[in-house]
């Protein structure tokens, strides 16, 4: 989705990619090692309870991007005369 919405601007989309990327493998390293410890075997609440948190909040960012994304768009359909 970035790659689409930034094609026309490289140091954006670099930008956003990098910061995206860098904060997903940062919390990939520790969150894992501290929900789904062995303690809470065999049911992992813990750490099905923080997936599932994570996926709802993935999922009011998407569409907030995607919100904005849509209003920008049509902010410069009324520009362009």
């Amino acid at each position: 989705m970035v790659n689409k919405v930034c094609a026309g601007e490289s140091l954006e989309r670099k930008l956003i990619l990098g910061s995206t990327k860098s904060i997903a493998h940062a919390f990939n390293a520790w969150i894992p090692l501290m929900t789904y410890n062995t303690t809470y075997a065999p049911r992992f609440l813990v750490g099905n309870s923080v997936t599932v948190g994570l996926i709802v909040c993935a999922a009011c960012t998407l569409s907030l991007a995607l919100y904005l994304q849509r209003r920008d768009a049509a902010g410069r359909k009324t520009f362009i005369v």
